[in-house]
């Protein structure tokens, strides 16, 4: 008995080496670095200083501040203020004196008061005259009766 085993042929061997050699290249293709690398893309960035700072930054505001208890003070009477001892945002007790007024306004308004009534008591002293006048003419006859 003979065993006999099949050799390939020429061609096939040829075809073989063939497609191994491009399968290896194929591989060895994949392996080498591209000549042609994409440059990176520059990309725009903000940039911020730091500096040391204080704490927190300022605010501002706008408004008024005002006393939880206020009290609107006045004169009775209109004139020239002649002294102010108050000042604004002054704590004052009841009775304290915190301004005075220029008399001259009310001197002049008192010595007025005074001559009205001079003019008064000067008509009634008029009058009293007059019916005395009239009271003596009536009683003696020289006047009528008014009715």
């Amino acid at each position: 008995m003979s065993v006999s085993i099949a050799q390939p042929r020429a061609s096939e061997r040829l075809a073989c080496a063939i497609w191994s050699a491009l399968a290896l290249s194929a591989l060895l293709a994949g392996c080498r670095p591209d000549s042609e690398a994409a440059a990176p893309q520059v990309r725009p960035v903000r940039t911020v200083t730091v500096e040391k700072h204080e704490a927190g930054s300022p605010v501002t505001l706008t408004g008024r501040i005002e006393a939880k208890d206020e009290v609107a003070l006045g004169f009775r009477i209109a004139g020239r203020l002649l002294e102010n001892k108050a000042r604004l945002g002054d704590r004052v007790k009841p009775g304290e004196v915190i301004a005075r007024l220029e008399p001259q306004n009310e001197l002049n308004q008192l010595r007025s008061a005074e001559a009205n009534l001079v003019a008064a008591q000067a008509q009634l002293t008029q009058a009293q005259n007059h019916f005395g006048r009239q009271d003596t003419l009536l009683q003696q006859g020289w006047t009528t009766r008014a009715i």
